[in-house]
C-alpha cells in the first residue's frame, strides 16, 4: 500500500493525474442528459468526462461545451462561445450562470451510461 501511495504522490508532483493513468486504454462512458424543448421534441447534451460535450437542439443549432467537473451530485460544463456555465444535476434539475448568481433552467433526465465506441488513444 505504501508503494502505491508513493507512486501516486510522485505522479502528482510530476503533474500527472494518477486516475487517468489507471483509465488509460479504457473507453470512457458517454453520458447523455435529455430535456424537453418548446415544440415537444427532445434536446440532448452528451459527452464524456474530460472531453467535449455537444448539445443538440431540435430545429436549432448545436453547441459545444467543455467538461469542467463531475461530482456525486452534478456535472459542470462551460460554453466558451456563449460564455456561461451549466450544471446538470443527477436528479434532472439544471442551472446556468454567466458569472453572477444561478438561474434555474429545465428539468431533464439522464440516460444510462454507454461505452464510447471510439475511446481516445493512450
Amino acid at each position: 500500500m505504501h508503494r502505491c501511495l508513493a507512486m501516486a504522490t510522485a505522479m502528482v508532483l510530476l503533474g500527472m493525474d494518477p486516475t487517468s493513468a489507471a483509465q488509460e486504454g479504457k473507453s470512457q462512458p458517454i453520458r447523455t442528459w435529455r430535456y424537453p424543448s418548446d415544440d415537444g421534441e427532445t434536446g440532448t447534451i452528451s459527452g464524456t468526462d474530460g472531453g467535449s460535450w455537444k448539445e443538440t437542439r431540435p430545429g436549432g443549432p448545436s453547441s459545444t461545451f467543455k467538461f469542467v467537473r463531475r461530482t456525486g451530485r452534478f456535472t459542470e460544463l462551460y460554453d466558451a462561445d456563449r460564455e456561461f456555465t451549466l450544471i446538470l444535476y443527477w436528479d434532472g434539475e439544471s442551472e446556468w450562470s454567466v458569472g453572477k448568481g444561478w438561474n434555474r433552467w429545465l428539468k431533464g433526465r439522464w440516460d444510462s451510461e454507454r461505452q464510447d465506441p471510439d475511446p481516445p488513444p493512450p
